[in-house]
C-alpha cells in the first residue's frame, strides 16, 4: 500500500484489508504522506479497534496520524522517519512485538516524534529508537522526543539513544509506567521526563546523560536495579510532590546523584553505590509554596559529598550533618550541575 501525500484520502477502504497484508504481493507498507487515516467504523463503547499492521520497512515522510487504532507492529520491522514527519495516535492500543533476535527499530532522519495520548494500553518490548527530536508543529510544541499522554505504559528490552534535539527523549504525563531491561544512552538532555504519573524503572541503565537521567514532578516512582553513568547534572531528581523509593542503585561520574526538592519524600534503600559524583545527595527548596523535601536513607551520609539546605529533612543513621542557607545558588551550573538555561 503507497501513498506519495500529494493530497488528502480516506484509507477505510484499504483499512479494510490491512489484516490480509500477508497475502499483498508488496513486502513494504509504505505509509508515506500519511496525514489522516479516518476510522469512523471504530465502536468506542465496546473498545473495538480498527487494526493496522506495520510489517517489515516501513518509511514515513509526513505526519501519519491515527485514532481508535490498534496498531501492531511486528517482530523485525523498520520504521523510518523523514523530513519533519510525526506519528501521533490517540486513543486505542499499540503492541510493538519485537524479539531479542528480530529488534524492532524506530529511526528519525528529520525532526521526528511520537506523540501517544489516551492509550488503553501501550507494549513496547524489543524495539530500539534512535534520532528522535521533540515534538514541534504550527500548533504545538511538546519537549520530548516520544511523549505518553494519559496512558498505560509498559516498556520491555528496549534502547533509546541518540536524540537530535529537545529537552526529553521520554515524557510520561499523567501516566502509568514500567521500564525494564532497557537503556538511554547519549542523549542530549533528560532521558525519562515523569510529571503528575506513577511507575517503576527497573533493571536498566542510563550513560552519557546530557542533562537529568530521571526528572519527576509530582510522580510515585520505584527505581529499582538501576545504573546511572556519567551524567551531566542530577541521575535521580524527585521534585513537586514527588515520592521516589530507590532500591540496590548505582550512580557514578556523574554530576549529582540524588535530589529531593519541593514537598518530595525521596527513600533510599539496599545496596547503593556512589563513587565519583561531583555531589552524592541535595536536598533543598526552590519554590516556597511547597512543603519541606526530605530524605531517607538507611546508611550514613557524612562520608559522601552533598548539600542540604536549612530545614531539610534528613533521615539516616548520622549523628550530624552540616547543612547551608542558600543550596540553590551553588546548583544549575553555578558550582554543580548544569545550567536548565
Amino acid at each position: 500500500i503507497s501513498y506519495d501525500g500529494n493530497e488528502e484520502i480516506d484509507f477505510s477502504h484499504y483499512l479494510n484489508q490491512i489484516d490480509k497484508i500477508k497475502k499483498i504481493d508488496h513486502k513494504q507498507l509504505n505509509l508515506a504522506g500519511v496525514s489522516f487515516l479516518k476510522l469512523s467504523e471504530t465502536n468506542l463503547k465496546r473498545k473495538k479497534y480498527k487494526k493496522i499492521i506495520f510489517k517489515d520497512n516501513i518509511e514515513i515522510y509526513r505526519d501519519t496520524i491515527l485514532s481508535n487504532t490498534e496498531l501492531i507492529v511486528s517482530k523485525g520491522t523498520k520504521i523510518k522517519l523523514y523530513n519533519n514527519a510525526k506519528i501521533i495516535i490517540d486513543q486505542g492500543i499499540i503492541l510493538f512485538s519485537g524479539n531479542e533476535n528480530n529488534p524492532i527499530s524506530v529511526e528519525g532522519f528529520g525532526n521526528n516524534s511520537i506523540l501517544l495520548k489516551n492509550i488503553d494500553s501501550i507494549s513496547l518490548k524489543h524495539v530500539n529508537f534512535s534520532g528522535l527530536s521533540n515534538f514541534n508543529d504550527d500548533c504545538i510544541k511538546n519537549p520530548a522526543s516520544i511523549t505518553i499522554y494519559n496512558s498505560s505504559c509498559n516498556i520491555n528490552y528496549c534502547n533509546f539513544s541518540k536524540n537530535r534535539i529537545g529537552d526529553d527523549m521520554i515524557n510520561l504525563f499523567s501516566s502509568t509506567f514500567t521500564i525494564k531491561n532497557s537503556s538511554f544512552k547519549d542523549i542530549i538532555s533528560d532521558a525519562v521526563d515523569s510529571d503528575f504519573s506513577s511507575g517503576e524503572i527497573s533493571n536498566s541503565s542510563f550513560e552519557r546523560i546530557g542533562n537529568d537521567a530521571i526528572d519527576c514532578s509530582g510522580t510515585n516512582l520505584l527505581i529499582n536495579n538501576v545504573t546511572f553513568t556519567k551524567v551531566s547534572d542530577k541521575a535521580v531528581s524527585a521534585g513537586e510532590n514527588s515520592k521516589i523509593d530507590v532500591i540496590n542503585s548505582k550512580i557514578t561520574n556523574s554530576a549529582i546523584g540524588y535530589v529531593s526538592k519541593d514537598g518530595s519524600i525521596l527513600n533510599i534503600t539496599g545496596e547503593i553505590i556512589m563513587s565519583d559524583n561531583d555531589l552524592d545527595f541535595v536536598v533543598f527548596q526552590k519554590k516556597n509554596f511547597y512543603k519541606t523535601a526530605s530524605l531517607h536513607y538507611d546508611r550514613v551520609i557524612e562520608d559522601y559529598r552533598y548539600l542540604f539546605q536549612e530545614g531539610s529533612i534528613i533521615f539516616s543513621k548520622d549523628q550530624q550533618l552540616k547543612y547551608i542557607t542558600d543550596v540553590e545558588s551553588k546548583l544549575y551550573g553555578k558550582e554543580y550541575g548544569k545550567s536548565s538555561k
